[in-house]
């Protein structure tokens, strides 16, 4: 029995896809610190897939019993509805090019794709293959990728000119990603357990194999590799850029997967052990961090080193430290479906399929940088050398030497620094009269966040009288 076959008559029902794969197993610059907070606005009826503009700050969600695309945007008001756009018959999956400011809308039962004019919200339709079902795009070639799960193709649709191509996959593409570095977009096949792999500028394509009902996939910017989750096997595949492949073991029924663009660590939510598999991007290894129920989207938040994991069954989100791998809880709407981040702004936003809402999540960042960059005085020289993560420094000078200035500056501008309880800015030269024998200087740092502070110990000794 193929995937297509498990659905119920019309794909329209609620979150029928994602529903029939989780009911097979169940239902270097400044240091930055992030908490979070949630709060939530009122979408169209079952808002299902999600995507922002970093360029406009504008979000998207699709409805899909609503037939319609909700438009979002932070205003001095707060974060609000500024338009609701009409679209074709259960929308399912939606794209952003920040390019070009346009809104590519997968409507999965009426075989067509909505374009959304980002400056106007005008739309026109574009014929696309059956059941048209997920959606990418490449901003460099202004090219988008429509992954026609009823038909077994790809809708190549030019962005310029909204002319179609149509490329042949294999049984059931489920998701799409492009490798804009390389020109390359890979289709995950879930019924026939393989990878399309297309080239951009030919249109031609070769198959990889994968395991299991592949479902998601995600590309390293770092490395070119793709990573493959298979839902029905409880791997990862990872494609080299050589088309050469290797797998990795995970959790129960992996169902999404992203790569940290920074780090290169792959994450893979695990929707049936409630779990998320962390992979090393180099040498493969993993370790688990455990999440909510039914985990079965996830998003990264680079900058941060922040991983948000919704968790459909639990009705919250787990978010992860990328570096320690503790974990926080945000408690969202009902049946968290769907993820998005908006790097520029730090904020996450949420598609909460039964409640008809979309939680955005706020990050609020602490600049925890309290480092000097630079230490120096006029009179000798420190020993040992400077370096922002030694502490204690020496100077010694002749008795001759009634004075000196010590002059110190921060690594970030906000900082400040102080010193017997008197506070500076960010650069400072500090007088120093000289008394025979150990002259003790503290210097104290405080990050701009106001918590994080560093004491520099400088001790300055001046020789007795050789007379």
């Amino acid at each position: 029995m193929n995937m297509l076959s498990r659905f119920l008559p019309r794909i329209v029902c609620i979150g029928v896809i994602v529903f029939t794969l989780l009911t097979a197993g169940l239902p270097a610059s400044l240091q930055v610190e992030a908490a979070a907070s949630a709060s939530a606005v009122t979408t169209g009826r079952g808002p299902h897939a999600v995507a922002s503009n970093p360029i406009t700050g504008r979000v998207y969600a699709a409805n899909v019993d609503s037939d319609s695309v909700t438009v979002m945007e932070h205003t001095y008001g707060g974060f609000t509805v500024v338009a609701t756009v009409n679209v074709g018959v259960t929308p399912y999956a939606l794209a952003v090019n920040p390019v070009t400011n346009k809104i590519y809308v997968a409507n999965v039962d009426s075989d067509n794709v909505t374009v959304i004019d980002g400056a106007t919200n005008n739309t026109i339709t574009v014929a696309a293959g059956t059941k048209p079902f997920a959606v990418a795009v490449n901003p460099v070639t202004n090219m988008i990728y429509i992954a026609n799960i009823g038909s077994n193709n790809v809708t190549v649709i030019d962005g310029a000119t909204n002319a179609t191509v149509t490329v042949q996959t294999g049984e059931s593409p489920f998701a799409v990603a492009v490798n804009m570095a390389n020109n390359k977009i890979y289709v995950a096949n879930v019924d026939s357990d393989n990878v399309t792999m297309i080239d951009g500028t030919s249109h031609t394509a070769v198959t990889i194999p994968a395991g299991k009902g592949p479902s998601a996939l995600a590309i390293n910017p770092l490395t070119g590799s793709v990573y493959v989750a298979n839902f029905y096997s409880n791997t990862v595949t990872k494609i080299d850029t050589t088309g050469s492949t290797s797998t990795v073991p995970v959790g129960k029924t992996p169902n999404a997967v992203e790569v940290n663009k920074v780090t290169g660590t792959i994450y893979v939510a695990n929707g049936s052990s409630n779990e998320v598999t962390v992979i090393d991007g180099y040498d493969h290894s993993i370790s688990t961090v455990t999440v909510g129920s039914g985990p079965n989207a996830l998003a990264i938040n680079s900058a941060t080193n922040k991983i948000y994991v919704a968790n459909y069954d639990s009705n919250n989100v787990t978010v992860i430290d990328g570096a320690a791998h503790t974990t926080t809880t945000l408690s969202v709407g009902r049946n968290p479906i769907a993820l998005v981040v908006n790097p520029e702004l730090n904020k996450i936003y949420t598609a909460n399929f039964n409640s008809n809402e979309m939680t955005f999540i706020e990050e609020e960042v602490r600049v925890t940088n309290a480092d000097l960059i630079n230490l120096e005085v006029s009179e000798g020289s420190l020993t040992p050398t400077f370096d922002k993560n030694i502490y204690t420094y020496a100077v010694y000078v002749g008795h001759e030497v009634e004075h000196t200035t010590v002059t110190a500056s921060t690594y970030n501008p906000a900082a400040s620094i102080s010193v017997t309880g008197q506070v500076y800015g960010s650069n400072q030269a500090f007088p120093i009269r000289l008394q025979v024998g150990a002259n003790p200087v503290q210097i104290v740092t405080m990050a701009e966040d106001g918590l994080t502070s560093k004491t520099y110990i400088l001790t300055i000794n001046r020789a007795v009288n050789a007379n």
